[in-house]
């Protein structure tokens, strides 16, 4: 008394083939090959976004730090050279003031190279 196939067998009743249970393993496993292959993309484009928001912070980062290198010690000779002239003068008129002027300049120019090279990540 049965009214249709059972599980594993075809509408006439019989046991499926071997070509058919290979058929339906092989419709299976592509459809979990499609599945990663899916996944690891939306995976790829979510790290990837990752890396480019960390990249624009890396770069603000580096801006505020060339900001500061570069206008904090400009700003304070400039402030203490128009509050106490006298104070500065040897550091322009003397040979040691201009070596010294020279290494800062040369120092500032190499750290914000570096800062530049550490945070210039390519995505």
């Amino acid at each position: 008394m049965s009214t249709g196939p059972t599980a594993g067998q075809s509408a006439a009743g019989e046991p499926p083939g071997l070509r058919e249970q290979l058929g339906a393993t092989r419709d299976a496993a592509m459809g979990l090959v499609r599945a990663h292959l899916e996944l690891a993309r939306a995976e790829l484009s979510e790290i990837a976004d990752e890396v480019k928001r960390v990249a624009l912070l890396g770069g603000i980062a580096a801006g505020l730090l060339l900001f500061l290198g570069v206008f904090l010690p400009v700003g304070l000779l400039l402030v203490v050279s128009l509050l106490n002239p006298t104070y500065m003068k040897p550091l322009f008129t003397h040979a040691s003031g201009r070596v010294m002027l020279a290494v800062g300049v040369v120092m500032i120019v190499s750290g914000s190279l570096v800062i530049k090279k550490i945070v210039d990540i390519k995505v």
